[in-house]
């Protein structure tokens, strides 16, 4: 977030940069990590990182991706690891 800002990307270029990251990941049957500040999704003072916030969250979720906390991965990683 504070880096497409910082670099003023539009937000069809932040998604662009969502999705090659989550094609990767896909590809490398890796871990796809998002980590947005919570001071930059704020509809009011941010909306273009509110709405890459919103769309990040629809496509993960529509990929069935696993959305879940960094203690309840280091959770499984204890049990399953």
């Amino acid at each position: 977030d504070w880096t497409a800002l910082n670099k003023n990307l539009s937000l069809e270029q932040m998604k662009k940069v969502i999705l090659d990251l989550a094609k990767t990941a896909e590809e490398k049957h890796g871990c796809f990590i998002v980590n947005f500040h919570n001071k930059y999704v704020n509809k009011r003072d941010f909306p273009t990182v509110f709405k890459l916030f919103q769309f990040t969250l629809d496509y993960v979720k529509s990929n069935n991706y696993w959305i879940t906390t960094a203690g309840e991965l280091a959770d499984w990683w204890r049990k399953n690891g």
